[in-house]
């Protein structure tokens, strides 16, 4: 009865399933922290648009998803980019990219917030 190779094919199989769990737990890893808000700079408003000057993670193409919340007295918005990897330096100049939103009524009197504004 031969028992090596059964062990050796039990051994090789358990180490695929193993380098495959941790090579997909550090994928899964990389991905979620390379994701990030990016930073706010300023706003303008005129009539029902809302034009938001921003700095994402990466560069202006790496933005993933640009939204804004509206209620009677603020309006969120929320730019969600993916940055470089973790521990990689950055360069100290940082691309300035401009969205425009287009609001359900005029910004007026109402607040808005998202990370780098301060009230």
């Amino acid at each position: 009865m031969e028992t090596t190779g059964v062990r050796r094919r039990w051994g090789v199989g358990v180490g695929i399933a193993l380098t495959s769990v941790i090579v997909g737990a550090l994928v899964a890893w990389l991905g979620t922290s390379m994701i990030e808000r990016a930073w706010i700079v300023s706003y303008t408003s005129e009539g029902n648009e809302l034009t938001v000057t921003y700095a994402p993670a990466g560069s202006c193409d790496t933005v993933l998803r640009t939204h804004a919340s509206e209620t009677d007295a603020a309006v969120e918005i929320d730019i969600i980019a993916v940055g470089p990897p973790p521990f990689v330096p950055t360069n100290a100049s940082q691309d300035e990219c401009v969205v425009t939103f287009e609001l359900d009524e005029p910004l007026g009197d109402r607040e808005v917030t998202g990370r780098g504004l301060t009230s």
